[in-house]
């Protein structure tokens, strides 16, 4: 690193002389996309989805009133505690792939 003797703003200009000028640059027009469209395979998909999501909300509400009935018996709790458990996960998977899918749809 140099020193420089002289005053913030002599070192302003002279630093402003040495710096080339850029350019601006030429934005690109619109990129044409190309759309997608749903495969086949995501097409049945897409006609089901909605009719799993429905079975696996009313699967948990059911789960949680066995859960609810089961009383002192833990281990039959626990064992539609798990059950539960697989079906919400499945579930939140079933509306990430909804999402996906409905975007795809959109698209096409």
């Amino acid at each position: 690193m140099e020193r420089y003797y002289g005053s913030y703003s002599d070192w302003l200009e002279e630093e402003s002389v040495k710096i080339p000028e850029v350019k601006p640059v030429k934005e690109a027009g619109p990129q044409k996309t190309k759309k997608k469209k749903l495969s086949y395979k995501d097409q049945q998909e897409w006609n089901t989805i909605e009719e799993v999501i429905t079975e696996l909300e009313e699967k948990i509400e059911k789960l949680d009133e066995e859960i609810a009935a089961t009383g002192a018996d833990f281990d039959k709790a626990r064992d539609f505690y798990e059950e539960k458990q697989r079906a919400e996960d499945e579930l939140e998977q079933k509306m990430e792939r909804w999402e996906e899918l409905s975007l795809l749809q959109e698209e096409s």
